[in-house]
C-alpha cells in the first residue's frame, strides 16, 4: 500500500505532468465565455477612458496653437489662453474640428473633437437640435450636450466607484463580525442587511 502511494505521488510530481490550472485561470476562462460580461468590461473601460481624457475630447481651447509665429498649449495654460483670446475669436465653428487654420500668417490650431467646454453657453443656440456643429444639440442655456455628457462621465463614475467601495468595505466588516461572533450577532446583522436590500 505504501509502495502504491509513493508511485502515485511520484507520477503526480513528474516533470511531464501537466499542472492543474490555477483558480485565477479558471475564473478568467469562465469570464471570457460570458459574452455579456466581456462586453460590460469593455464598456466600462471605454467610459473610464472617456472620463480620464475628457479635457482632451471636449474643450473650448485648442490642444496646440500657433499664433503670430509662437507655439502654445492653451489647454495646459488656461490663464495665458484667456489673456490672449485671438485664437478663440477666430475659431470657425463650422470647420473641421480636428484642425482649424486661422488663415492669417500661417496661424494654426489643433482642436479637440468636440470644440466646446461644458460651461460654454450661447443663448442664441439654446435648445438647438443635433447639427454638424453640436452633434447632440444644446440645452436650454445653449451649452453643448455632448461636451457636458463627456465631462459628466467623470462625476458619474467617481460617485459610482466611491459608492461601490463604501459598500464593499461595509460588507467586509459586517460579514467578518457576523462570522466571528456568530449566534444572535450573525442573525441581527443578516436581518439588517436584508432590510437594507429591500430599500430601492
Amino acid at each position: 500500500m505504501n509502495v502504491t502511494d509513493a508511485s502515485q505521488t511520484d507520477s503526480r510530481q513528474s516533470p511531464g505532468a501537466i499542472p492543474p490550472p490555477s483558480y485565477r485561470t479558471m475564473v478568467w476562462h469562465h469570464f471570457r465565455k460570458n459574452r455579456l460580461a466581456v462586453a460590460g468590461l469593455w464598456a466600462t473601460v471605454a467610459l473610464v477612458a472617456v472620463a480620464l481624457l475628457a479635457p482632451l475630447l471636449a474643450n473650448d481651447r485648442p490642444l496646440v496653437a500657433r499664433l503670430d509665429g509662437r507655439w502654445s498649449l492653451p489647454l495646459l495654460a488656461p490663464a495665458a489662453a484667456e489673456a490672449n483670446r485671438d485664437w478663440h475669436d477666430l475659431r470657425r465653428p463650422g470647420g473641421f474640428p480636428w484642425q482649424t487654420g486661422f488663415g492669417r500668417g500661417g496661424d494654426f490650431a489643433l482642436w479637440p473633437p468636440v470644440p466646446f467646454s461644458p460651461t460654454e453657453y450661447d443663448l442664441l443656440q439654446s435648445l438647438s437640435p443635433p447639427t454638424r456643429i453640436h452633434w447632440f444639440g444644446t440645452d436650454d442655456r445653449g451649452r453643448d450636450v455632448l461636451s457636458r455628457m463627456i465631462h459628466g462621465a467623470r462625476i458619474s463614475l467617481s460617485v459610482g466607484f466611491v459608492a461601490v467601495g463604501l459598500a464593499l468595505m461595509i460588507g467586509i466588516c459586517s460579514g467578518a463580525l457576523a462570522g466571528y461572533f456568530g449566534g444572535w450577532v450573525d442573525q441581527v446583522i443578516s436581518r439588517v442587511i436584508e432590510i437594507i436590500l429591500t430599500i430601492p
